[in-house]
């Protein structure tokens, strides 16, 4: 590379002669040569250049100040979706537990009417045991025929269920005789079982009329107390030479708050029946001839309400029996009554009869006329 020179015109040159000079060179200095006071300070590096690049992987890396708020709008959505999903599940967890316990409630109550309904006291007792009565005392469980010979409930339904933790209530609907009954059953959960705490055994005092016994499908219930289940029972009907004991009928609605006495009724054997209102009209007749009569001697007299039995019957050869009279004179009624006794022989039919006078049922008895 060829040197630069530099011409300087001298004293000559100016007087118009040209004199050369040797070409002066700069010498090349280095720039590490130069002081360090001379010296341009470098540029600084880039970041990149001063970060290592283990550690510039492990810094996080900065958002830009819209893309922060986007983060905190989605994190505050998502915990409010949380907060509401978790709640709203584990509410609707509670509620299906609840539903199925509901279900198994309905179904055992359900499951107790169908076995009352079809005559199976047993079942019926072993879904729900009878309740250990303080009163009546010494009341038994009704043998299983007994429900069997009844006229059962019908039509039973279980409208409503509620259940609130491991207690639980049933409303139940069912039909006795021509009467609609609705009870309501409290329930436990014992072991994942419910069970009911209410039953609709009834307690029922048994009596009969005058004493002696009754009996229904042929077991003896006169003087005891029964628990039986809501149905239509009715007594066993025999002969007792002048009368019949039971054949009549009455009801158990399973309710214990309604208490039940069943009486088996007696009636006079129809022919005997008969009879004693020929010789009632005709002792009245009688007595109409005599002075002092309460019955007019122009009086119309009958006995349109027939005889009834009077008090207890000990002797089943023997009843007394009250025979109400009316008596029209003129249109005007008057009414009174007698009294009549009547035996029966070794066969049972009627033997001996005795008479009160008309209008005085508590006097003496007389043979009749």
């Amino acid at each position: 590379m060829a040197t630069p020179e530099w011409e300087v015109p001298g004293p000559s040159e100016a007087r118009g002669e040209r004199s050369i000079m040797p070409a002066f060179v700069m010498p090349d200095v280095a720039a590490s040569d130069r002081p360090i006071a001379d010296r341009a300070p470098d540029p600084a590096p880039p970041l990149e250049a001063v970060v290592e690049p283990s550690a510039a992987a492990s810094l996080p890396r900065l958002a830009r100040p819209g893309e922060r708020r986007r983060q905190l709008l989605v994190a505050a959505l998502i915990g409010l979706l949380v907060g509401m999903v978790v709640p709203g599940g584990i509410a609707a967890a509670e509620q299906m537990a609840a539903q199925e316990r509901a279900d198994r409630l309905r179904a055992t109550a359900s499951a107790y009417l169908a076995a009352i309904a079809v005559g199976r006291s047993d079942e019926a007792t072993a879904l729900v045991p009878l309740p250990a009565l303080a009163a009546p005392a010494g009341a038994r469980g009704a043998p299983g025929w007994l429900l069997e010979s009844a006229d059962r409930i019908r039509g039973a339904v279980v409208p409503f269920v509620h259940v609130e933790g491991q207690a639980g209530r049933v409303v139940v609907r069912y039909r006795v005789a021509d009467r609609t009954v609705t009870r309501t059953l409290e329930a436990e959960q014992v072991d994942g079982a419910w069970r009911f705490i209410d039953s609709l055994a009834e307690p029922v005092v048994m009596h009969q009329v005058g004493g002696g016994t009754a009996s229904i499908a042929g077991t003896l219930m006169t003087g005891a107390a029964v628990q039986l289940y809501p149905g239509v029972y009715r007594f066993d009907a025999f002969a007792r030479e002048l009368v019949e004991i039971g054949g009549n009928a009455f009801e158990v609605d399973g309710d214990p708050g309604t208490r039940t006495e069943a009486v088996a009724g007696a009636r006079i054997v129809p022919a005997v029946h008969d009879r004693v209102i020929q010789v009632a009209l005709a002792a009245s007749a009688a007595c109409q001839q005599q002075d002092g009569c309460v019955l007019a001697p122009d009086a119309a007299v009958r006995a349109p309400e027939g005889a009834t039995l009077l008090g207890a019957m000990d002797d089943p050869g023997a009843i007394d029996l009250v025979v109400p009279l009316e008596a029209v004179v003129e249109g005007s009624e008057r009414w009174t009554e007698m009294r009549i006794r009547v035996t029966a022989d070794e066969l049972g039919s009627p033997a001996a009869w005795l008479c009160s006078a008309p209008g005085a049922p508590g006097g003496a008895l007389e043979p009749c006329p």
